[in-house]
């Protein structure tokens, strides 16, 4: 006799650009998460020697404590 089985269903991006291409072109956009972490390194990193469309690069003045 087997034992009963159930069909465990997951997604899985086969092709990530053509994927983005469909969340655009759909405004499916609670699809993607943008990568803040990423975006935050590269702030410091280069501060404002690179452009990303759709992104600025900002700073706070913060005081410094001796």
């Amino acid at each position: 006799m087997t034992e009963p089985t159930r069909k465990d269903w997951y997604a899985e991006v086969t092709n990530k650009k053509t994927f983005i291409i469909y969340c655009v072109r759909w405004e499916k956009f609670e699809y993607l998460t943008i990568n803040m972490s990423l975006l935050n390194s590269h702030a410091k990193q280069l501060k404002d020697q690179v452009e990303l469309p759709g992104v600025e690069f900002k700073y706070n003045e913060v005081p410094v404590i001796k």
